[in-house]
């Protein structure tokens, strides 16, 4: 957009139920934001050549695909293999918990929820940890995952992982998402209803409806991964790189040069004879080649490959067991930090969406929830102390408990007491009216607080 263009900022009317409509429609609009609507329109149909859209009323297919990712990704590259078995392991073995809003306003554990015994046995082959794994490998691989809910009295009965390559949504004017086609083989079947689908992705900025995965963006970097083994292994059987030339004084024949080559080839090929001498006839000179710079510096180039790719997945390298210089202390630092920047916006993504799609068929959303245990994880203590540090400082300078508890999220179960402020009995209050807040200092601290004694005061 040029300089010289200002739009004015203004707010649309809400005229239509179409979200699409309520961005372009000309009735009851003043002629100005007709005119930025026209300009705003074109933008946007110049940007839908490059934007990954289909039209309204098309299922939108991508050229990427779940079958892609894992041929070329998932089975062809160990370190991909690592990350997203290392990131499907870490967050199905964090609990889902179903909780209920007390009259007091504070979140409490339930059981024996017809939710939560849901989220226990969501269909009679699957648990739910292997329904988070596979919820995580299609997200890493696909950018999507899917789930199918299969609703018995306006209540979901059953919840089933679908493929992404076999279900693609349909864009609509009115309602966003009409539909989701859903393709077995070459047949299309029926349409889904969109709030038969939990719908989970990795946002692509240039797609809504459709997401995009880790993998798809690293796709370069992998394929140097995969071919840097594959040349590795190669060299290592038939010496691919060449190391010299061999040259006879006297001509050769085809026969001779066959049998020369059938003997270097089976004195030189496979790990056993790796780095021996040649024994050859006589009359034959060696000359050696020198290895590129390339070739030299394999081994660091497939280390920066290796962290490029750990880095897309958010997967700390030692993690993974690449050890180098670490030690244990660093490892207890990292495993949180993949805790904190990786496992838990990648659980809290998929808590929100669930409770977007599914909680409202069981109850108030506003008062009923799926959350995280997060406790139940042994490095969330470590995390845990790190903000009960913080959390001390903040008491010290009278900021209630319970208060902080919400703010840090430490868990901490409400209290009576954790309403009130404690200070040390030496801090004195001054300032502009020195006198009369060191008169309501004293004051405070002769008064007896309700339920709670004056010596338990800091």
């Amino acid at each position: 957009m040029s300089d010289e263009t200002e739009i004015p900022r203004v707010v649309l009317p809400e005229i239509t139920s179409s979200w699409w409509k309520r961005l372009f429609s000309k009735d009851s609009t003043p002629e100005y934001i007709q005119h930025f609507n026209v300009q705003l329109r074109k933008a946007i149909s110049s940007a839908a050549s490059y934007m990954r859209i289909a039209p309204f009323g098309k299922p939108v297919w991508t050229n990427y695909t779940v079958e892609d990712a894992i041929d070329n990704g998932y089975r062809a590259s160990h370190i991909v293999y690592a990350c997203v078995k290392k990131l499907a392991d870490a967050a199905s073995s964090v609990p889902f918990i179903v909780q209920e809003r007390d009259k007091k306003g504070e979140w409490r554990n339930v059981t024996n929820h017809p939710l939560e015994q849901l989220l226990m046995r969501p269909n009679p082959f699957q648990t739910w940890q292997d329904l988070i794994e596979r919820i995580v490998q299609h997200l890493n691989l696909a950018g999507n995952a899917l789930l199918y809910k299969n609703v018995v009295g306006g209540r979901t009965v059953e919840l089933w992982v679908i493929n992404p390559d076999t279900l693609k949504p349909i864009p609509d004017e009115s309602n966003f998402i009409a539909g989701y086609q859903f393709y077995k083989g070459s047949r299309k079947d029926d349409v889904l209803e969109p709030d038969k689908i939990i719908h989970l992705q990795f946002a692509d900025p240039q797609n809504p409806f459709w997401g995009m995965s880790p993998l798809e963006a690293a796709q370069k970097i992998v394929d140097t991964e995969v071919e840097a083994v594959s040349w590795w292994k190669v060299s290592l059987q038939n010496r691919a790189v060449k190391d010299g030339l061999l040259s006879f004084k006297n001509p050769m024949g085809v026969d001779q040069y066959t049998a020369v080559r059938e003997k270097v080839a089976e004195q030189l090929q496979g790990s056993a004879n790796a780095r021996g001498p040649i024994i050859i006839g006589e009359e034959v000179d060696y000359k050696p080649f020198s290895m590129s710079p390339v070739e030299l510096d394999f081994t660091n180039s497939r280390k920066m490959t290796r962290e490029d790719i750990m880095a897309v997945f958010g997967v700390p390298g030692i993690l993974l067991n690449f050890t180098d210089g670490t030690t244990y202390a660093n490892a207890r630092e990292a495993r949180k930090i993949f805790y904190i920047d990786t496992i838990m916006p990648l659980l809290e993504g998929i808590r929100a969406g669930l409770n977007r799609s599914l909680v409202s068929g069981f109850g108030d959303i506003n008062k009923l929830r799926i959350s995280i245990d997060l406790t139940a994880i042994d490095i969330f203590m470590d995390i845990l102390a790190d903000r009960a540090e913080a959390a001390e400082r903040y008491f010290r300078m009278g900021v209630p408990l319970n208060m902080i508890s919400n703010l840090m999220n430490l868990y901490i179960p409400p209290t009576p007491t954790g309403n009130f402020s404690f200070a040390p009995a030496n801090m004195i209050a001054y300032g502009r009216d020195e006198e009369e807040s060191a008169s309501r200092a004293l004051s405070y601290k002769s008064e007896k607080q309700p339920g709670l004694d004056n010596n338990n005061a800091i």
